[in-house]
């Protein structure tokens, strides 16, 4: 083969083939540039700064690669622009939502945007980096800031407290002061619809929350092909087995690495042919590597993973998995029946989840992958969404023994809060009041015992 310049992405076509090599790995947030598939709209969307400023997804699903891709891809946009990334998992779980700025310091320190390697003693950290920030940006018409915050959402459950999310305002205090030459992106494991009904919350401002789910359909067969390709293995069905592989891994990305790397170490195992590479990839392959005992619970720990997210998720999806045992694979509830079946196996779990909210609990399985909506009912998205949850027996275990072994999800969230009225606490919630008060034109009832308005 002749060209008229070298080109590494030839040399690694051509070497790679004769190596034992796997560039699949099963190390979450880390994924290596030329391993990330997909993602083209949420990527755009991040690095916009006009866009959202919020991403939700269930773990394991790629928002933290995303967020390292959006850093890399903003700092090679141009001179002057500047990313910072860093995980505030821990912010905010004291009820300290405050402690962001401390953790964002040294970041902006490094990159020049704040002066001083220790804090300012006595001063508002939030009002320090604001101003440090403006000046900074002033210095210069092509500078330009991205700030992604991973794992956000202890932080916005803190500094929802009252309603008054005072730090999230400073954010886009920034942004807008700015004329948006900084942004702020808040990544995390919930949608901030659980927040969107609360009076004066500056979440509206920030954009419309990104959902990072399973991969589309052909980024997940990108995942999956190129990468054996540029090794020398092609599938003898270049159709079916593929095809086969992605509703196997419910086209979610860190199962398709799982997947991957299991087969990569299947197809190296036994002696390269007398022919060479290319190499052919058959069923039996595909079959060998999916029905090793750990791959296949490797698979469903990851899987539940999503779930116990939040143990409603798990719930609601296992009640769904029931129905698919009884009834079928194609069985599917509607938004009532799926309620009431729920409510039936964990009272205490759906206590206080009003209709609303529960609709919100289902579109958040549909956004993670768990479920699909099909003309009106809920199944799961796949067969093999069902042979993870378990058989009959074990799906009914879990849900029999859902009371005993679940945990209660907390109502520490701001939609919860009660404000304080002279000596007593408001018989409504945060959530109810912002319903109450709503622009649009809608009939409300309002009831309750005697004892609530005392």
């Amino acid at each position: 083969m002749c060209q008229a310049e070298p080109r590494r992405s030839t040399f690694v076509a051509t070497a790679l083939p004769f190596t034992a090599a796997s560039p699949y790995r099963d190390t979450p947030g880390d994924t290596a540039p030329e391993m990330f598939y997909g993602r083209t709209e949420e990527l755009a969307a991040v690095i916009d700064l006009n866009g959202p400023s919020f991403i939700s997804g269930g773990r394991q699903l790629g928002k933290s690669a995303l967020l390292r891709a959006a850093q890399r891809r903003f700092q090679e946009s141009g001179p002057g622009r500047h990313a910072v990334l860093t995980s505030v998992f821990t912010v905010g779980g004291d009820g300290r939502p405050e402690r962001l700025w401390g953790a964002l310091w040294p970041l902006l320190v490094d990159i020049g945007v704040v002066d001083g390697v220790t804090l300012p003693e006595g001063a508002d950290v939030a009002e320090a980096v604001y101003d440090a920030t403006l000046r900074w940006l002033r210095v210069d018409t092509s500078r330009a800031l991205l700030i992604l915050l991973d794992e956000a959402d202890a932080f916005l459950d803190a500094d929802a407290v009252g309603a008054r999310f005072i730090h999230v305002d400073w954010c886009r205090r920034l942004m807008l002061d700015s004329n948006r030459r900084a942004k702020v992106v808040f990544a995390g494991l919930h949608r901030t619809a659980r927040f969107e009904s609360l009076p004066n919350q500056p979440l509206s401002h920030l954009g419309r929350p990104l959902t990072v789910g399973p991969l589309r359909p052909q980024h997940a067969h990108d995942l999956l092909t190129k990468p054996l390709s540029t090794l020398g293995f092609t599938f003898d069905d270049v159709i079916a087995l593929p095809a086969r592989i992605l509703a196997m891994a419910n086209n979610l990305p860190a199962l398709l690495q799982l997947f991957g790397e299991a087969l990569v170490e299947h197809l190296t195992a036994r002696p390269v042919p007398d022919g060479g590479p290319p190499q052919q990839i058959s069923g039996e392959d595909v079959d060998d590597v999916f029905f090793d005992p750990d791959l296949r619970a490797a698979f469903r720990e990851k899987y539940v993973l999503t779930l116990n997210l939040d143990h409603r998720y798990l719930v609601i999806a296992y009640t769904v998995a029931e129905a698919a045992h009884e009834r079928g694979i194609d069985a599917s509830l509607t938004l009532g029946e799926l309620s009431e079946m729920a409510r039936l196996h964990w009272p205490a779990g759906f206590s206080g989840v009003g209709a609303d909210d529960f609709n919100g609990l289902v579109t958040e399985c549909v956004d993670l992958g768990v479920l699909a909506l099909d003309g009106g009912g809920y199944r799961l998205r796949t067969p093999y969404v069902l042979r993870l949850l378990g058989t009959e027996e074990e799906v009914l275990e879990t849900l029999y023994t859902a009371p005993e072994r679940l945990v209660r999800p907390s109502t520490s969230d701001g939609g919860s809060y009660r404000r304080a009225f002279k000596q007593i606490r408001s018989p409504l919630t945060e959530r109810q009041l912002g319903r109450l008060f709503d622009a649009r034109r809608e009939a409300l009832v309002i009831v309750g015992s005697p004892g609530s308005a005392k």
